[in-house]
């Protein structure tokens, strides 16, 4: 009989992890259990992945490399920077020679560049990075800019820049220059609070950028925000309706408006909180399945979306060569929002109805109609079709 239940728990959660696969959700790490969990973004619950392979001691800090179907964490007590595979099937740990890995705090991938970069909140008080392809590593060059107790980073990709949280009592948010040039310093957060900040996110539409404040009073357990162009402007996110207490770490859905935490705190249920940008308030995500144990450092892994629907080239007469132009929504790095297509394609529909084996971007037209070119990407959360417009062929 205990063999039945334990095979009936195992097909349950393989059905779940299944379904959840297809689904649009937030991943987090347990830094209290040392596990990474995810929860859908629908509120249909969540459930914990398989990192065996991964150094699992204090994970702090999540990153999607969606290309090579990964999530990257930094692992605080054993000092490594660690992966586990968004299937499933187990991960890894990621070379860094040549680089300072001293109790990570926080994690960043720059897909451009193929590196991947964490502040180091001991000792050396460095922010570091290590290339995606294992070949080793380096630390940035912070000249100008406070790095002390950093937790958590941010890619400012339009700006060239990283920004980190200095986690002291009205430690500010630093930045330097992605080239290593240096060229860093702290940012003007005049209008907001920092009280010992955790966690960074940017979100490029506003030229703004996001942060936790962990500490209980003080200001403490609350969003802050500031322009990026150093003029201040800053203020704090209204979270009312939502939980928020020790909060570590910020991911922004700029599609929805919604800015996300973890509630690292002990003293009620953990949970993963969110806010609505539009200073309306907020709620908490429903994770049923999922280990919600110190959690902190959220990311956000989407199916791809259309920017504009596909756009169709070429004449108007039979015997013309069209081209489909899909264009697809590429990652916010700076906001922990992963929404990349991984596969494309394209069909081709005339008067309505599939055109039989025209699957490429180009068609040469035999007919005369209405084309209409339909085009497919997926990514790790699922599938989103987008078609275009008619274009009409005489």
């Amino acid at each position: 009989m205990t063999c039945v239940v334990r095979i009936a728990v195992l097909v349950l959660g393989l059905a779940f992890a299944g379904s959840a696969a297809a689904a649009d959700r937030v991943y987090w790490a347990n830094d209290g259990s040392s596990m990474i969990s995810f929860a859908r973004l629908d509120g249909l619950g969540g459930a914990d992945l398989n990192t065996t392979g991964a150094t699992m001691d204090n994970p702090y800090g999540t990153a999607i490399d969606l290309v090579h179907g990964r999530i990257y964490f930094a692992t605080y007590s054993s000092s490594k920077i660690s992966f586990a595979r968004l299937d499933g099937s187990g991960g890894g740990d990621l070379v860094t020679t040549g680089a300072t890995v001293d109790h990570p705090t926080g994690v960043a991938i720059d897909t451009r560049t193929g590196r991947i970069y964490w502040a180091n909140d001991g000792l050396s008080n460095t922010i570091a990075f290590a290339r995606l392809d294992g070949s080793g590593g380096g630390n940035l060059n912070t000249m100008g800019a406070t790095v002390l107790d950093p937790e958590g980073v941010a890619l400012d990709i339009a700006g060239g820049r990283i920004f980190w949280a200095n986690n002291r009592i009205s430690g500010p948010i630093s930045f330097a220059r992605l080239d290593g040039s240096g060229g860093g310093g702290d940012l003007n957060v005049s209008g907001a609070t920092t009280t010992q900040p955790g966690g960074v996110a940017i979100h490029p539409g506003q030229r703004r950028v996001y942060w936790a404040n962990t500490t209980n009073g003080l200001g403490g357990n609350s969003i802050g925000f500031a322009n990026l162009n150093g003029t201040g402007g800053g203020g704090m996110v209204n979270t009312t309706g939502s939980h928020i207490e020790d909060p570590f770490g910020v991911a922004i859905d700029t599609d929805a408006g919604r800015i996300y935490w973890g509630n690292w705190g002990e003293s009620t249920p953990a949970s993963i909180g969110f806010a609505l940008l539009n200073g309306t308030g907020g709620s908490v995500l429903s994770t049923v399945g999922a280990t919600k144990d110190e959690p902190e450092f959220p990311s956000l892994l989407k199916k791809p979306r259309a920017s504009a629907e596909p756009g169709v080239r070429g004449g108007h007469r039979v015997g013309a060569r069209l081209t489909c132009v899909p264009h697809w929504a590429g990652d916010v790095l700076g906001a922990f929002l992963y929404r990349r297509p991984v596969t494309s394609s394209v069909r081709w529909l005339r008067n309505g109805r599939l055109v039989p084996g025209a699957s490429t971007k180009t068609l040469r037209t035999h007919r005369p109609g209405s084309y209409r070119c339909r085009a497919k990407a997926t990514n790790q959360a699922g599938t989103t079709l987008s078609t275009s417009a008619g274009h009409r062929v005489r």
